[in-house]
């Protein structure tokens, strides 16, 4: 590593490693939140693109491990990230609109600006419903055991509820 990329990876390991401190205030949480998921938003003279392209590191999958790591330690916000959200990863919402259609796509936006969202906020009616379930037997999204919901992309888990032999990391390794 250069010493530049070192700065900037302890300045990216710093900010989210504070968003899953005990001791760090909701509203500094929030801030490094609206960093990570808000187009354009700086912290210290640096955007979260510009710190993950200096390491080479794709933004998008970096947010769908920051939903993975909130579904891991359980951590629900209480309202969505707040500024003008990243769009979600083409990928995925490709896959959701041919598993579940337009609601399908829905949620999945509705998911990616409130990590950790409840069931009851995220679901309109029974057809949000039948999507949810389809996004969740593909593993796009995951609940917790309590059902608030994270975009994750892959679920780190298989059908039977135990932890897979793959990494997630594997899932989004460049072709």
């Amino acid at each position: 590593m250069l010493p530049e990329q070192i700065i900037i990876f302890r300045h990216l390991s710093t900010q989210i490693r504070m968003l899953f401190q005990v001791r760090c205030s909701m509203r500094k949480k929030a801030e490094i939140l609206t960093w990570i998921f808000s187009a354009g938003t700086v912290m210290d003279h640096a955007s979260f693109d510009d710190c993950c392209s200096a390491l080479e590191c794709r933004p998008w999958v970096m947010r769908l491990r920051i939903h993975l790591e909130l579904w891991r330690k359980d951590v629900q916000l209480t309202e969505r990230i707040k500024g003008l959200i990243v769009p979600v990863p083409e990928r995925l919402l490709e896959e959701s609109y041919a598993l579940a259609g337009s609601q399908g796509s829905w949620l999945l936006h509705r998911v990616w600006e409130y990590p950790g969202i409840s069931q009851e906020k995220l679901c309109r009616d029974r057809e949000d419903q039948k999507a949810l379930e389809l996004l969740d037997e593909s593993g796009i999204l995951i609940a917790s055991y309590r059902r608030f919901w994270y975009c994750v992309g892959r679920s780190p888990l298989n059908r039977a509820g135990l932890p897979r032999s793959q990494s997630w990391a594997s899932f989004w390794r460049k072709s």
